[in-house]
């Protein structure tokens, strides 16, 4: 059981105090209405999402989710690097400066994680997540 950082009630969300801190391992808890307020300040929604049940995340702790981390992969030139999240942050950057990041649970668990670049349908990028990652991370801003 923990209680929050900010008024002592019992807490049942953890919000990283640095997202460079590993999603796996809270230590910072806040009540309801403490997560919310700090949520809030660090999420900044700018295009229009056609599922209303997607769920907005910070897109650093979305890069932390992304399955391909810790993999060799294959550059145009040939070359091969380990695909880490500030790769991951690099390539989805390619795409503007206005990126949303969002999970849209799925009744099977296996919820789509998703970076909106702009308002129209297909402007969005659909990466796999690992499960256990997106899991933690939706439940902590649900």
């Amino acid at each position: 059981m923990h209680t929050c950082n900010e008024c002592g009630e019992l807490a049942s969300h953890y919000v990283p105090e640095d997202i460079s801190d590993d999603i796996t391992e809270p230590e910072t808890y806040w009540c309801t209405m403490h997560a919310k307020s700090r949520i809030d300040a660090r999420i900044i929604v700018h295009w229009n999402n056609p599922w209303e049940d997607a769920v907005p995340v910070p897109i650093e702790e979305l890069a932390e989710c992304h399955m391909g981390l810790g993999q060799s992969c294959g550059d145009v030139d040939g070359s091969s690097f380990i695909l880490t999240k500030d790769r991951v942050l690099e390539h989805w950057c390619q795409y503007g400066e206005k990126l949303d990041a969002y999970i849209l649970p799925c009744r099977s668990g296996w919820h789509s994680i998703g970076v909106r670049y702009g308002n129209e349908d297909p402007q969005y990028l659909s990466p796999a997540g690992d499960k256990e990652k997106v899991v933690a991370l939706l439940r902590r801003y649900t």
